[in-house]
């Protein structure tokens, strides 16, 4: 392909790219001046379906906000640039294909975009959601979560920000899959495991298969080390959970394990558990938050809550321990009774 040719190539794909951004941040099918384009050069139909591919492989991730801001800004950029003869086509073409690279996953800058924004995943007040990672495994996130995806090909690392997930790991011992959550690696090659950060306190409970808890490094910590981990890292067996506390050592606990993954069918299920976590629990499901006043945060309850039900709860807690429920409209404070004389 000649210079010319490459020139006037790049300038098609600027001009379907400018189009296509355009018509959809408008919300509109077509328009005079996109259909006088379209038939302006039998090439540019072609240009068009390869934007709109990428546009399409782009998916869940063409409705996040920075995705938005970083398009719409090159919009404007490219609108300036086609009003302004004084700009060279190759500054217009350049300017479009890096929309073209924002937009299209296959023409080889999906590794960059990654890289840059890794892919998100964050669920609403009283969602769940699953998903289903390059890889084959599985991500179960629990209500008011967040999760991003940060894939290599050396390995396979994700990031838990808030809330809670279950992780459904593909076995693959060359490729090691790692979660990172409050300065902490749960290292495995294939397993199931939960991670939840219940307000300060985080919770790694192991399933199935084996992981071992690591202080987060910059680079992957070697296979080697899953085998042998060294002195401090944690292995975990089915069954068994790691408690980390704020300025406190971890500790282990051997749990129920259906009562961890007791969320995954709607239902929450408390054994002799502080008041305080147990709301904190709860507010994942709810708008109006339960607010547990410091005399009544170490109160032990148990019970078993569908999630949601923060009425029943509220209820439930009134009835059965020394507490006043008050109803302020955005959340309900529980605090403990005046004491009888």
């Amino acid at each position: 392909m000649s210079v010319g040719e490459h020139d006037a190539a790049l300038g098609r794909l600027a001009e379907a790219s400018f189009w296509q951004a355009h018509l959809a941040d408008r919300d509109l099918e077509t328009s005079p001046g996109f259909e006088a384009w379209l038939v302006a050069d039998a090439a540019n139909p072609v240009a068009l379906r390869h934007v709109e591919a990428g546009w399409i492989a782009v998916g869940e991730q063409s409705s996040s906000p920075d995705l938005l801001h970083l398009r719409r800004d090159a919009l404007r950029r490219a609108q300036r640039a086609g009003r302004s003869r004084r700009v060279p086509s190759r500054r217009v073409a350049a300017m479009a294909i890096c929309l073209i690279f924002l937009l299209v996953t296959g023409f080889g800058g999906g590794a960059w975009w990654r890289s840059v924004f890794p892919p998100s995943y964050q669920t609403a007040s009283g969602e769940r959601r699953t998903i289903t990672l390059d890889d084959g495994s599985r991500v179960s996130l629990d209500a008011s979560s967040r999760l991003e995806v940060r894939y290599t090909k050396q390995q396979r690392k994700l990031v838990l920000l808030a809330g809670q997930a279950r992780f459904d790991v593909a076995h693959n011992p060359l490729r090691p899959f790692l979660v990172e959550a409050r300065g902490r690696t749960v290292v495995a090659t294939g397993t199931a495991f939960n991670i939840d950060l219940l307000g300060p306190v985080e919770l790694v409970t192991l399933i199935e298969g084996r992981v071992v808890i690591t202080p987060s490094r910059e680079a992957a910590p070697p296979l080697a080390a899953f085998r042998r981990p060294p002195p401090g890292d944690i292995t975990l067996t089915p069954g068994q959970q790691a408690i980390f506390r704020p300025a406190s050592r971890a500790t282990l606990a051997t749990i129920d394990l259906r009562r961890t993954g007791a969320w995954e069918a709607g239902m929450l299920d408390f054994d002799d558990e502080p008041l305080a976590s147990v709301a904190t629990r709860i507010n994942r499901y709810s708008r109006q938050q339960v607010v547990v006043s410091p005399t009544a945060a170490d109160m032990r309850i148990s019970g078993v809550f569908q999630t949601g039900d923060t009425a029943t709860f509220v209820d439930a807690v009134s009835h059965y321990l020394p507490v006043s429920a008050t109803d302020r409209g955005a959340d309900i404070v529980i605090a403990a009774r005046n004491p009888r004389h």
